[in-house]
């Protein structure tokens, strides 16, 4: 894996870009993260963590 990152290819699951479009559209909504993980099948963290790092802010 050090080798791949070293090389710049990515390591690691891809991004599901549907999903982070959905969890931004509810998080513009107004909904709160606990009711966005209920519908997404996600904990409060995950959704946390993924708009952070799509947006950097969560």
């Amino acid at each position: 894996m050090a080798a791949a990152t070293a090389n710049g290819q990515h390591v690691g699951r891809p991004r599901n870009d549907k999903r982070l479009q959905k969890l931004r559209k509810l998080k513009g909504e107004g909904k709160p993260v606990i009711q966005i993980g209920d519908v997404m099948g996600n904990a409060r963290q995950a959704v946390y963590s993924s708009l952070a790092r799509t947006s950097g802010v969560a």
